[in-house]
């Protein structure tokens, strides 16, 4: 078969070359499919624009143009997050990230946080996107990142099969190696991945120990002023897949403590590497993985519960390891090869 994989390109919500995890498991699963089948898949990623709501609609036509016109090529199309899954294709699996949560469990919140006439046409477009979402999204047969997604699909009446992403770092690149600092890899994003909460729990922390921050994104400058006078954290920008690798290896532990995130790849990629995770009771997605005690720690969102969690490992390394050694076992089996070959099960009959 000839296989379309496509989600919307992030660059533009998040900044020219930067790819959240969405765009990274869909590139994955393009040369997973191309590496471990004997099918060919290719990769359309289309600009998303989030804003204004005509914008944000314009970006629903624009997948579902693609489907008048582009695809007759294809055997099959695999979508991910809103809007691809507006494509339309007889063979069409939807390997579902999220809807647009702003109009969603995010509304009540985000209802809050805008006004005038933005206000007014999001009250207007908000149940007009939902509509869309919800009939589209009935036409594909649905596989779902987590459980957290299952969840969420359910209660629109949705029903999805599961299976859990890969990092999109190949396993063997993985390493146990040493327990130095915290590392924190994530996209500069602080609205919901709460990155200013490990930064703030470091004020609680005596030890002398760094904590390393990777990746770019829309609030570095934020982060940073507000990390400054800590000379223990560090930022450091981009960095490739063989770097991200290397530092997962030597670190103490990873923080991941994001609002109701959808899945979280760096749970799994910090489990990989035999570490233990740091996550929020409403963290989403990482609470499939954490095990308290057992796989990782998990505490409530607010800075001194966190610090706490990173004391505990600190002070006591041989737990530490155990609990990543843990982690480890549990996600062994979630490789790209596994991943692939259920997903293409449910191709047509």
């Amino acid at each position: 078969m000839k296989i379309c994989i496509t989600t919307p390109s992030d660059e533009h919500a998040l900044g020219r070359g930067i790819k959240g995890g969405n765009q990274l498991i869909m590139e994955s699963l393009a040369k997973a499919i191309n590496k471990y089948t004997k099918h060919e898949a290719e990769t359309l990623f289309l600009p998303l624009n989030h804003y204004p709501n005509s914008s944000l609609l314009r970006s629903y036509l624009k997948y579902y143009a693609k489907s008048l016109s582009d695809l007759s090529d294809y055997d099959m199309v695999i979508s991910s997050k809103f809007p691809s899954y507006a494509i339309r294709h007889d063979n069409h699996i939807c390997y579902f990230a999220h809807r647009f949560r702003q109009f969603y469990d995010f509304w009540p919140d985000y209802k809050n946080q805008i006004s005038g006439l933005y206000k007014a046409s999001s009250c207007i477009a908000r149940p007009i996107i939902r509509r869309i979402d919800t009939h589209f999204l009935k036409k594909a047969r649905i596989v779902a990142y987590s459980k957290f997604l299952q969840a969420r699909l359910k209660s629109a009446g949705l029903g999805s099969e599961l299976v859990y992403a890969p990092p999109h770092i190949e396993d063997n690149e993985f390493r146990q190696g040493s327990y130095d600092y915290i590392f924190l890899p994530h996209i500069l994003d602080d609205s919901r991945k709460r990155i200013s909460l490990v930064i703030r729990a470091m004020k609680h922390i005596k030890a002398d120990i760094r904590l390393k921050i990777a990746g770019e994104g829309p609030h570095r400058k934020q982060l940073m002023q507000l990390a400054k006078k800590d000379n223990r954290i560090e930022f450091l920008g981009y960095k490739s897949d063989n770097q991200l690798a290397r530092l997962y290896s030597d670190a103490l532990c990873v923080p991941f403590t994001s609002y109701l995130e959808d899945y979280g790849l760096v749970t799994v990629e910090a489990m990989k590497s035999a570490k233990p995770v740091i996550t929020c009771t409403d963290s989403g997605g990482p609470l499939e993985f954490v095990v308290h005690n057992k796989t990782g720690l998990v505490c409530t969102p607010d800075p001194k519960s966190v610090a706490e969690c990173l004391d505990f490992l600190i002070n006591n390394r041989k737990d530490a390891k155990k609990i990543g050694k843990n982690g480890l076992k549990s996600v062994r089996d979630i490789t790209w090869k596994n991943a692939v070959k259920t997903i293409i099960s449910y191709n047509v009959e």
